[in-house]
């Protein structure tokens, strides 16, 4: 910049067009150093299991699920003491590869949501096996979905299921407060000072009404900033798979279109005051209150089309979950795809469990009830857990981890992890007998159960607990259910023999220990292993010696001897 003869003022604009230049070129090499770290930690990580889960951000993923099962409860979703029975956070936590919390959320209401649609299973299938199939794909739709990325806490679901709750207390002030600053203006071209000294009150007034507003507001903001995100998502992965999955991205294409209100007045919330013009910027923002005008537009827009953002919501988090389950497959190798039959049946080949490291595959023939025994640690828990998460992962996922696996669609229920509740002061008798009392009230004609039970009515004595569980296991073998129980009692499999099928695991014992196979065989146990191993530990040989005495005297009289 300089002074002529003349005294005009000249601007050189060369350094200014190089510097702007140059800002670019570094945004664009950042980005493209960015998005290169993103692509190799995808490639990387494909088929690996996922990092260990942040057990506290738990609670943030099941925000959705907690608020669906609210408003929308489903007649077969998995309810909270079989999730917490089967420890399906922590098999979620395996299975969780997804790149966004829509991704996170929407699975982790997906494993609850055992709710049968063939339609909807063929739909997903598809989306998983072009995942599996489609590296060069599966990348771009990755990378996309983890530039949206994970927001913890992000407050969204309370916008799809109570959008009206979220509008502002007193909308009309908002406009009112964002005129002022025009009429100052307006002022100044009158009168200069004025105008300055109004604008400068206004711009004071509206700075107060931006903060005070803005820190009870926060998280609102929060949320309305990652539903920008999600509807602006939907419009790239439209294009990304236009060619390869046509249907999912003419049904996201419309479902953008229709939310296109949120992207153009939610942009707002995007930007951050990072160099000096986005600074201005951020200046006048708070002058003229457009984060509030650009909240009410997009809770408006929220508000009418509420059902679209959902829908919306769900197709990126499918997505999301079919190229976590496509990960997962790969992880685990050895899996099938169920098939569903009219029979109300369950079987399989090699079928185990997803925690288990070195698991060993077993068979599954559940057409009848049955009663599982043997030893402790042999296994029983074990395998009865692996059955029911399979009915799960079925009805899910569209996974089996088996070799193959044949099921007619039914509700799960499950009572096993029973513990006292000291809130409610209930004894662990008292947990036990709700815990089954809940299975029996949701025994129906229309909807076939498969009930998974562990250890039944331990909490009591022997005389009730054998008379009270036969009663019960009569009940549920005569209802539209199919029972597997685990338990040490041999009396329930003697009075049962007609209604229930009998499996055993055994053991045996060795000079170094205890040793098991875990495998699953017909009948009903032989062997009993709690007094061998309190010789194993080396209890007094007084001790050990009584025991077995006693435990031989009732097997052969039914009586105990004094």
């Amino acid at each position: 910049m300089r002074v002529t003869r003349e005294g005009e003022l000249q601007v050189n604009y060369l350094p200014i067009l190089l510097g702007l230049l140059a800002a670019v070129i570094i945004a664009a090499a950042d980005s493209y150093r960015r998005g290169r770290k993103i692509r190799r930690n995808i490639r990387d990580t494909w088929g690996n299991p996922p990092v260990k889960q942040r057990w506290d951000v738990l609670e943030s993923v099941a925000t959705y699920w907690n608020e669906k099962s609210h408003c929308q409860p489903g007649a077969n979703d998995l309810d909270a003491i079989t999730w917490n029975d089967l420890d399906m956070d922590k098999v979620f936590a395996r299975i969780n590869a997804t790149c966004s919390s829509v991704g996170s959320e929407y699975l982790y209401a997906r494993l609850h949501e055992v709710a049968y649609s063939a339609e909807e299973l063929s739909d997903f299938e598809g989306l998983v096996q072009c995942m599996e199939r489609q590296p060069e794909l599966r990348e771009r739709v990755a990378l996309c979905l983890h530039r949206l990325g994970k927001n913890d806490y992000n407050g969204v679901s309370g916008f799809m299921f109570d959008p009206a709750g979220r509008r502002l207390r007193y909308p009309y002030v908002y406009p009112l407060l964002a005129i002022l600053p025009v009429l100052a203006l307006g002022l100044a071209f009158f009168d200069w000072q004025a105008g300055l000294i109004a604008l400068v009150a206004v711009s004071g007034v509206n700075g107060v009404f931006y903060y005070k507003g803005k820190a009870q507001l926060a998280g609102e903001f929060v949320a309305v900033s990652y539903i920008t995100s999600i509807v602006a998502t939907a419009g790239k992965l439209q294009k990304l798979t236009r060619q390869e999955l046509p249907l999912f991205s003419v049904n996201l294409r419309e479902l953008a279109k229709a939310l296109k209100p949120v992207q153009r007045f939610g942009s707002a919330f995007l930007a951050g005051a990072r160099t000096e013009m986005e600074l201005l910027l951020e200046y006048l923002k708070i002058i003229f209150m457009v984060d509030y005008l650009s909240y009410n537009r997009v809770v408006a827009t929220i508000s009418r089309r509420h059902s679209e953002f959902h829908q919306l919501w769900r197709e990126i988090g499918r997505l999301d979950a079919a190229l976590a389950v496509a990960s997962y497959r790969t992880s685990v190798g050895n899996y099938c795809r169920p098939e569903f039959v009219a029979d109300f049946v369950m079987r399989g080949h090699d079928v185990y469990h997803p925690l288990v490291e070195t698991p060993v595959p077993n068979p599954l023939d559940f057409s009848r009830s049955v009663i599982i025994t043997g030893s402790n640690a042999s296994g029983k828990s074990t395998y009865v857990k692996a059955v029911a998460i399979n009915a799960v992962f079925a009805q899910s996922i569209h996974t089996c981890l088996a070799t193959s696996m044949a099921m007619k669609p039914s509700k799960v229920l499950t009572s096993m992890a029973v513990r006292d509740n000291v809130v409610e002061g209930d004894s662990y008798f008292i947990a036990e007998i709700k815990s089954l009392r809940r299975i029996l009230t949701a025994l129906s004609d229309e909807v076939p159960v498969l009930c998974f039970v562990d250890e039944i009515l331990k909490g009591t004595n022997t005389v009730e607990r054998i008379a009270a569980s036969s009663a019960i296991l009569d009940y549920l073998a005569e209802s539209n259910c199919l029972c597997m129980v685990a338990s040490h009692d041999i009396e329930l499999t003697e009075l049962q023999e007609e209604a229930y099928d009998n499996l055993h695991f055994r053991e045996q014992i060795t000079e170094s220990g205890i040793e098991f196979d875990y495998r699953i065989r017909p009948g009903r146990t032989t062997t009993r292993n709690a007094i061998k191993l309190l010789s194993h530990l080396q209890y007094p040989s007084r001790v050990v010696s009584q025991a077995t005495s006693l435990a031989e005297n009732f097997s052969s009289t039914r009586k105990w001897q004094k």
